[in-house]
């Protein structure tokens, strides 16, 4: 399902609960602004009932400037784009489509008995079957 919005009832609301003497105010840090967005307190990507209209409780209006000194860039990066992250990860471990991260178990291989080991090496013997029993000469 896509995004929900605001609706311009709603908007106003929460613009008119953020004014203070006359002048828009961030809700988070109180300073005045006159870029602001309307962010959704709990992100709407982490919201099960979707269906439910959205209130004026479900939103906060915060500064918007270039970048993420604003107080809405700061929520957005530091706090929801994370929360998404991790609770996409864990959907798609619960469904099973991740592996779980451990190693195989198994026991490994038996090791191979050299039965040509002891022998000596002989004389006319080549290069090649000298390193294969082990540096004898």
């Amino acid at each position: 399902m896509t995004r929900r919005n605001f609706d311009r009832a709603t908007k106003v609301a929460i613009i008119k609960r953020a004014t203070i003497d006359g002048v828009i105010r961030c809700e988070r840090c109180g300073i005045p602004t006159r870029r602001f967005e309307i962010h959704h307190k709990i992100a709407d990507a982490l919201e099960i009932n979707k269906s439910r209209k959205l209130m004026a409780d479900d939103g906060e209006l915060l500064c918007k400037d270039a970048g993420r000194e604003s107080c809405h860039g700061r929520q957005t990066a530091e706090h929801d784009v994370p929360a998404i992250a991790k609770a996409k990860r864990r959907e798609a471990r619960h469904l099973g489509a991740t592996r779980p991260k451990q190693s195989i178990k198994n026991r490994g291989f038996d090791p191979v008995p050299r039965a040509h080991a002891d022998r000596e090496a002989v004389k006319g013997m080549s290069e090649i079957a000298r390193r294969f029993l082990g540096g004898a000469k």
